[in-house]
């Protein structure tokens, strides 16, 4: 082949290999699509409605800080709506765990401390009160009161603490719980009672005297005065014992 000749088909070739590889190998390969991670603030966000929600019963809104996740984490962006749940042991308030979960082909969970601060309506002594005092009106007040740290209870109704006896002193402005109340007596022991038998519709009096001293609810022994013969019975009322036939 004259070297002219020689010298324009390898032009042609060099040529037809530059057009060869500006083309696409093939046309269903394309460039990787960015990966998308989820925005931390929708996870705060959902943490944060869970919450609320889950505290709305309360007469004062509830005081919510969310901690943050580590700004290095990064989670697959969820496709599905975000699942908030409380952490299995933890409570709704004070320093808890709520978890977010991902249910997506791309699962994951993610866990984040809240601290919430819960108030509410609640009972506190209005002035100091003695020990044996049957409460009144003027003896207590509805104040509000954050409640997330009051692990012992706390009385938000005024009827539940109306005619309770105190079990002990209490200084003004002391919040009171279950365990500082009891029912008074209702029945003393060696008082006269009347005792209902009752089956089915029909009702049966008869006297009694008292075993022992107890309030409305509890089981006391009763001596029925005609047949003497002693009995368990609850007490329903101040002075009445009840026998289910």
């Amino acid at each position: 082949m004259p070297k002219s000749q020689k010298n324009g088909h390898n032009a042609y070739l060099r040529l037809f290999t530059l057009l060869l590889a500006a083309l696409p190998i093939s046309n269903k390969i394309h460039a990787a699509e960015p990966v998308k991670y989820q925005g931390h603030e929708s996870i705060y966000s959902s943490v944060q409605q869970y919450i609320k929600e889950k505290t709305s019963h309360y007469s004062i809104p509830a005081e919510i800080e969310v901690g943050k996740l580590d700004r290095r984490l990064r989670l697959i962006a969820c496709d599905q709506p975000l699942a908030t749940f409380l952490r299995p042991g933890a409570k709704m308030s004070g320093t808890t765990s709520i978890g977010v979960k991902c249910n997506s082909e791309t699962p994951w969970t993610a866990y984040l401390t809240a601290n919430i601060h819960l108030y509410d309506k609640i009972a506190v002594a209005s002035q100091p009160l003695p020990r044996g005092r049957l409460i009144s009106a003027t003896d207590f007040e509805l104040v509000d009161r954050e409640i997330s740290t009051l692990s012992r209870g706390f009385f938000t109704e005024a009827k539940a603490l109306y005619g309770m006896e105190l079990k002990q002193t209490l200084k003004a402005d002391t919040v009171i719980t279950p365990a500082m109340v009891k029912q008074p007596l209702a029945i003393k022991r060696r008082e006269g009672v009347t005792i209902l038998a009752s089956s089915g519709g029909l009702v049966i009096r008869a006297r009694g005297e008292a075993m022992g001293d107890g309030a409305i609810g509890e089981r006391i022994k009763v001596k029925n005065s005609s047949s003497k013969r002693v009995i368990e019975a609850t007490i329903i009322r101040a002075g009445v014992v009840e026998v289910r036939l």
